[in-house]
């Protein structure tokens, strides 16, 4: 009786260092919500999405944001699917001028806001977490 308790705690225990120890699957996460959009998929953690004047919306999920600001992501993101964008170098920090051919001015904008609220400096100088939800938006500037 002695051996057969024995030798269940041994399995439970291997069971449970095996279940701790082993690598886990990457979870993957779809916005269902974002219909006729495309998503690209990469393993559940940071969140980035670019909303384009004509409705059309990027959404890249899982995005490692460590050491990342809100601008080198959007880059990242840009120069991974070919769009072409510009910017320009300021004393306060870099200014995404267009991106797919849709100029910030006046009446729209490249704006960019983490976790729900716009930023309040540069693109460049808004360091990111992992878990921040990074969005992009192409609209008319609020004064």
């Amino acid at each position: 009786m002695r051996k057969t308790l024995s030798i269940i705690g041994l399995l439970v225990a291997f069971i449970i260092l095996v279940w701790t120890v082993y690598p886990k699957p990457q979870e993957y996460e779809i916005d269902e919500e974002v219909l006729g959009s495309e998503v690209v998929k990469t393993p559940a953690q940071s969140l980035l999405k670019i909303e384009f004047a004509d409705d059309d919306v990027l959404v890249f999920e899982g995005m490692n944001f460590e050491g990342e600001n809100a601008y080198s992501i959007l880059m990242q993101a840009l120069k991974e699917r070919g769009i072409p964008y510009e910017y320009e170098n300021y004393d306060f920090g870099v200014f995404v001028k267009s991106i797919r051919n849709m100029e910030s001015g006046s009446d729209k904008s490249w704006i960019y806001f983490v976790n729900g609220e716009s930023g309040s400096v540069a693109a460049d100088q808004y360091e990111l977490k992992i878990g921040d939800q990074l969005e992009w938006k192409y609209l008319k500037p609020e004064f």
